[in-house]
Parts: structure tokens; sequence; C-alpha cells
């Protein structure tokens, strides 16, 4: 269970719905919510305003602000509250079925339309948040669905409400609404909805004869990490490489030069070894003709040991630096060794040997930028700010460390850093860094 609190008064609430549409979106939930999914869906929505409202009989705004995921992270699922004159009249519920996404919209259900209204417009002085989530694992006996559970996510906001307004710590009384979503998920794809979409279904209209759907934005650009669910700590880490920082992104896609599209797995790699002193291999396709539209598809297998052993700090820094190996691993399959050391004349080409499940060889590229190398740089001196960002307490020089690692040769003092912030060698002191505890 989750709880939070915070404190806000009504007049930032009318403020807000007066804000001019179209505003860059800010979440102001008390969660975390899946903010690619509600930015795609909010440029949808733009694109579509006549169709969408005319369909849905929307008769107000949404408050995308407001917008929730209940729990999902898989630009899946949302709700967002529509308002008219400081009023929720309508639960705007947007499904997305593959490539398509659905919108549909609910005006009869009291609880959600009291449980928005009193987040937004509520003149409370604290609130408390909490979200619950629980599963029931069910045989559906249709063959056309798989074993999975319903996930229930449920949402509770208290607020404490003065009986004088004017003397906000006299006394008062807690005010509790909740709003709850129940949703299928596969057995075999945790965290996949397969949403109800058709006649009788609660939200979303259906492809053939409801609300129209809308092509969702290109499935490029995903970094795929559902296979780290069994390592809980880099699996959350992972979670937020996409948006943990805009500029970090920015440097990205400067070493990116040929593209910023990506499709890249994470995976827990059964090759590497305790005793190995790689933290991950990359393997993507070598026949240019799937290097398509400027996508890139790359798996990265990281060294399960390391994900066991390291600190959080040491395992973001890891997956960003694995992310550009990916890319150069990519471009390298692209264009060929010649062409390659033509068009990134900086960067370095090294080998080094794997054994492999069944004892043979695997021959892994190793890529090191020169010194003077200026997006490398700007990558490096992004990547330690983050860092420092992340854990105040992180000393300067260890997070330089951990930044240069994996991208420039690195002094041996640096080298003894990395190994200890790596937690495998026991015998290099106490991790300076945030331990893992799952």
């Amino acid at each position: 269970m989750l709880i939070f609190n915070g404190c806000r008064t009504n007049d930032e609430a009318i403020k807000n719905e007066r804000q001019i549409q179209g505003a860059e979106y800010s979440s102001k939930t008390l969660w975390n919510e899946d903010e690619k999914y509600i930015n795609n869906v909010i440029k949808i929505y733009n694109q579509n305003k006549e169709t969408v409202s005319k369909s849905t009989q929307i008769k107000g705004e949404p408050f995308w602000d407001y917008a929730m995921t209940m729990g999902q992270f898989n630009e899946s699922y949302l709700e967002v509250p529509i308002v008219n004159q400081e009023k929720v009249v309508q639960i705007l519920r947007v499904i997305r079925k593959g490539s398509q996404v659905y919108f549909g919209s609910n005006s009869e259900e009291k609880a959600s339309l009291d449980f928005f209204q009193q987040l937004i417009f509520g003149k409370y002085t604290t609130i408390k948040g909490e979200e619950e989530r629980k599963g029931k694992v069910q045989n559906t006996g249709n063959g056309a669905l798989a074993d999975g559970q319903y996930i229930c996510t449920t949402r509770k906001i208290s607020m404490w409400y003065p009986d004088d307004n004017n003397n906000p710590d006299g006394s008062g009384h807690w005010e509790t609404y909740y709003e709850s979503r129940c949703l299928w998920v596969e057995q075999e794809k945790t965290d996949i909805i397969v949403p109800c979409v058709g006649p009788g279904c609660d939200g979303a209209g259906d492809p053939g004869g409801g609300t129209p759907g809308f092509p969702y934005p290109d499935e490029a650009d995903k970094i795929d990490v559902e296979p780290l669910k069994d390592y809980p700590c880099a699996y959350a880490i992972a979670q937020e490489l996409p948006n943990l920082n805009n500029e970090l992104a920015a440097a990205l896609k400067k070493i990116f030069k040929n593209s910023d599209k990506y499709n890249i797995t994470f995976k827990p790699s059964d090759i590497l070894k305790s005793t190995d002193p790689t933290d991950g291999i990359t393997q993507g396709p070598k026949d240019p003709a799937n290097y398509k539209g400027g996508v890139y598809n790359q798996t990265i297998f990281l060294n399960k040991y390391m994900l066991q052993n390291a600190t959080k700090e040491y395992i973001l820094a890891t997956m960003y630096h694995e992310v550009v190996h990916a890319y150069l691993n990519s471009e390298l399959n692209r264009l060929g060794q010649q062409q390659f050391e033509i068009e990134y004349p900086k960067i370095i080409i090294d080998h080094t040997s794997i054994v492999d499940a069944v004892g043979g060889q695997l021959i892994v590229n190793v890529f090191r930028y020169y010194p003077d190398h200026q997006e490398a740089a700007a990558y490096i001196d992004t990547l330690h700010d983050i860092l420092i960002s992340y854990n105040p307490n992180l000393s300067p020089k260890t997070a330089s460390s951990l930044s240069k690692s994996g991208m420039v040769d690195l002094t041996p003092e640096e080298m003894e850093i990395n190994s200890r912030e790596r937690g495998i060698d026991k015998t290099l002191g106490q991790q300076k860094g945030t331990k893992c505890t799952n």
C-alpha cells in the first residue's frame, strides 16, 4: 500500500481550470502515473478533438493534469475528469488495444465523479492518498483468453476539512473518497491489460460500432524491462530510464546520430558469470534490412550477479551505458567496420570473448570513446549530475567514476571505485551508493 500526504488550496484548483488548454501537461495527482501514455493521448485528443467530443458527448474540458492510469505503466489505460464550471461532470476513459486507442465517457458513476470533484475542488487543508492493488487468479474457461487475474486498483483520498475556514488549525473533520478500477491481466503477460471494448463494456468504444479508434503513435521508442521483474530493484530503476532526465535524453540523441528511435529490451543474462567483468552484452539483428525506418532493435543482457549486488546508482549508470553500446553495436552491424570508423572516428572498438552456455566462445564488441569526444563528454557530465541528484550523499568522485565507466578509459582509482559499487567483490570495502534491499 502506498501513502502520500499533501496540502493545496481551492484557489489553485480554480486557476488550473482556467489554464489555457494545450499547456504542457504536469501531473497533479498524488500518485505516479504513466506520463508517456497520458502525453500521447493528449496529442491524439487535440488532433481529433471534434470527433472525440462528438462521439463521447463530452460536456466540458478534460483536466489532463488529473489524469490517472490506475497503477498501469504499459501505455494501456487512463481516466481523466471532464470539468464544466468547476464541476466534474464526466469521466473520460481511454483504452489502447494494439495500435488503436478508444475514447469513452461516463457521467453516471457518482463515486468517480465525487472522487475527482473533491480531489480538484475540495476546500480541504490536508490530503492523504493511498493506493491498494489486489488480484485474484482465475481460469476463464475460454480458450480465447489465458489464465490470469483481475487486478483491482483502489485509490483512496482522505481530506481534512476545518469547521472554520478562517481557522484552518482548529476543529474539523475527515472525509474519504474512493476510485477503483478492475482490469484483466493475463498470467503470462503481467501488467499487460486485455481491455474490454464494445457493447456492455465500461469505458472505451468498440472498433466495430461504438466510438471510433484512433492510431496510437509509433511503437518505436520503447524500452522493455518486463524480463527484469525477478530483480525488483533493477526493474524499478529501468522503468525510469525513458523519462529520467530530459537533458540526458538530449545528450543520448547527440550520440544517436543516425536515429533517435529505438526498441530496446533488457533481460538478465544466463551466460555472464560472477567472475566475468562484463556487466552487459548486446544482441541485435545483423541484417541491415532489420534497421527499418531508422529504428534500431536491440536486446541487452545484464549480468544477473551485478543486478543482485550492485548499488542503485551503479545499476542506473550501467543501463544507460548499455543503451549507448546497443546503439553503437547496431550502427556497426548496419555500416560495417570500415564505414563505421569513418562516421564514428573517435570511437575505439575492442573485442572480448565470453564462454557461452554450451562452452563456445562468444565475441563481444567493446566500445570506448576518446577523452576529447564532445558528445560523450556532455553525456558523462549529465549522467554525473543525475547520479548526484538521485543520491545527494554520493561523493562527486564516485559519481564521476560511475559516469565514465564503459565510456572512456578509467584510472586505477576509478576502476576500484566501480568494482566496489558493483558489489560482487566483497573485499573492496563498504559501498557508498544506495544498496538494493530486494
